[in-house]
């Protein structure tokens, strides 16, 4: 009976920390001790100090993994508990603090309108490619950049263009379709029948948007993964 015990809670703790293998392989550990029992063969007391050590170290990596809750998902900078170095550099720059505010303000204003779309980058996602801007030569820019991206999202979404719109017909991502552009300072907004579709705009030294247009006869639109859109305006 202790042998199986044994085995078993071995079993137990493998299979918690390896879920995706076998169970027959999870158990091998537990069986072997079984074996050294159920052949009346004796153990010897620094195998099993081993063992036991072995034991003893899974389980409290387990537990320490377990206590350390995940990450909070950050809409915005928390200059109460900054995470991240870009959130430092922000809380500790006047000028980047007042725009996260004013960020954080529009969100709460925009989030129940966002539009669900795989040409739109939500809020969670937007976030975390903005903290690679630790990385960039220029964090400040970067910073700058990422956050006129947003806000120009967020003003198509609340304050969308009524005039001046130019139809366009355009193709890609496996579909053709037809909006209504609103073209300004190297920034493309299109809407349809359901409103914003997508917003676009020009790469800089430090951050490229979701959303890049891509200079050529045509309009083109390209998403961070590289699907394209080709747009031509209809007379």
């Amino acid at each position: 009976m202790m042998a199986k015990s044994i085995a078993t809670t071995e079993g137990r703790i493998a299979r918690l920390l390896y879920p995706d293998m076998l169970m027959s392989d999870l158990l091998g550990f537990g069986a072997s001790l079984a074996r050294d029992y159920s052949r009346r063969r004796p153990v010897t007391t620094a195998r099993r100090e081993k063992r036991m050590s072995i034991v003893v170290a899974i389980t409290s990596l387990w537990m320490t993994a377990q206590a350390v809750p995940p990450p909070i998902e950050q809409m915005t900078a928390d200059c109460d508990r900054p995470v991240y170095a870009s959130d430092q550099f922000i809380c500790a720059d006047p000028d980047l603090a007042r725009q996260e505010r004013d960020l954080a303000v529009r969100w709460r204003a925009v989030e129940a309108a966002m539009p669900k779309s795989a040409w739109i980058e939500d809020q969670p996602a937007w976030f975390k490619r903005r903290a690679m801007c630790a990385f960039q030569t220029d964090q400040g820019a970067c910073l700058r950049d990422a956050n006129a991206e947003r806000e120009r999202l967020f003003v198509a979404v609340l304050d969308p263009a009524d005039g001046a719109l130019r139809t366009a017909r355009c193709v890609g991502d496996g579909r053709r379709q037809t909006f209504q552009l609103d073209v300004h300072d190297g920034v493309v907004a299109a809407y349809g029948a359901a409103g914003l579709s997508w917003i676009a705009g020009q790469k800089t030294a430090e951050w490229s948007p979701f959303n890049t247009v891509i200079s050529g006869r045509s309009l083109t639109i390209q998403r961070q993964d590289g699907i394209r859109l080709s747009c031509r305006f209809m007379r």
